[in-house]
């Protein structure tokens, strides 16, 4: 078969009846440039080229009608530029202008923090994009959107959870058994701060109330024949301790704190009265401050027999801090003697 110079030659082809693969011998079908759209003549039948895959193989459109060849020859023919182009061209402009989203893009005018929508086929608009907005749009996943939501103002509360746990001004007069929440000084409220509260209502003049705060802060009171009773803390009792001592708090505002101290008495130490001797002061730092100054006691004894009769009083005693005295009834040389002392008071 003779082909036009134009068209390529080289080698010879092989494909089944009614295929689509078509492989080479001696074809250079990749390098020469041939791709999609492409002709191949042969047996006097036409294919149209769909990909090429290598230099002795590529495939075709629809399958082959020319039957069954083996090393047969052929040529291929490249499809013109122009076709080609205007090819693409025409489905570049059926994909963006056939629906008339292109020109409707094209006619918005674009400024600063304003996002393009849709408001129908093939016509748009834009609308508000601000940059807080931006900042949520790049969030992951749901919990660093929440984080960049922060915490949700009382006023922006679903309905469904204000009715859960509404916001009221007066907790003497809740009515319906239930959860409230209450800022600080609101009327009934126990606390300085805002407080969640449960009531049960058992009638019209029966009811009890139990209250919550940060902190683990609770109270509780009753309504009897009408009338409220105090606020009675609830909360269970704080204990703890450091390098000052041990301590523990209770719900009514009683604090105690205690400690062992030992303290030495040097001979010559200052002389009160013929047989009574006294110390230097000691200051002792309590574990944990009071709200006024508490009630310090002692107990204090020797390390070993002696003598003397040791006692012990304090001096100076404030919210953090007393001095400790050590006192016996005789001048011996340097003794030792050991203290425990508990400082009772309130810590709010």
């Amino acid at each position: 078969m003779s082909a036009p110079l134009s068209y390529y030659t080289a080698g010879t082809i092989s494909i089944a009846a009614n295929g689509t693969t078509v492989t080479g011998t001696g074809t250079a079908w990749l390098t020469a440039g041939f791709q999609e759209g492409d002709q191949l003549f042969a047996n006097g039948f036409l294919g149209i080229v769909l990909s090429v895959q290598s230099n002795t193989s590529l495939l075709l459109a629809q399958p082959w009608r020319g039957g069954a060849l083996s090393n047969a020859s052929y040529y291929l023919m490249y499809l013109n530029e122009g076709s080609r182009a205007s090819a693409q061209a025409r489905l570049l402009i059926d994909l963006l202008g056939g629906s008339g989203n292109l020109q409707a893009l094209a006619g918005l005018t674009g400024a600063a923090n304003r996002l393009p929508f849709f408001t129908g086929a093939g016509t748009m608009d834009t609308t508000a994009l601000t940059p807080f907005m931006r900042t949520l749009l790049d969030d992951a996943n749901g919990a660093a959107a929440y984080g960049t939501l922060g915490t949700i103002p009382d006023g922006s509360l679903p309905g469904r959870i204000s009715e859960i746990c509404p916001l009221v001004s007066n907790l003497n007069d809740i009515a319906t058994s239930g959860w409230a929440r209450a800022p600080g000084g609101t009327t009934g409220n126990p606390h300085s701060g805002v407080v969640v509260v449960f009531t049960l209502v058992y009638s019209a003049t029966a009811r009890r109330q139990f209250a919550y705060a940060m902190g683990a802060f609770s109270w509780s009171r009753a309504m009897n024949s009408g009338t409220w009773t105090a606020w009675v803390r609830d909360d269970p009792p704080e204990r703890g301790s450091n390098a000052n001592g041990e301590y523990v708090r209770f719900a009514d505002g009683t604090q105690i704190c205690w400690n062992v101290v030992r303290t030495a008495i040097p001979e010559g130490h200052t002389q009160l009265s013929a047989n009574l001797y006294y110390s230097n002061w000691q200051a002792v730092t309590f574990p944990v401050g009071f709200s006024v100054a508490p009630a310090v006691t002692q107990l204090v004894f020797r390390n070993a027999p002696d003598y003397s009769t040791p006692f012990a009083f304090s001096r100076q005693v404030n919210t953090t801090s007393c001095g400790l005295v050590t006192a016996t009834t005789a001048n011996s040389v340097t003794v030792g003697y050991v203290q425990s002392y508990s400082a009772i008071g309130r810590w709010y």
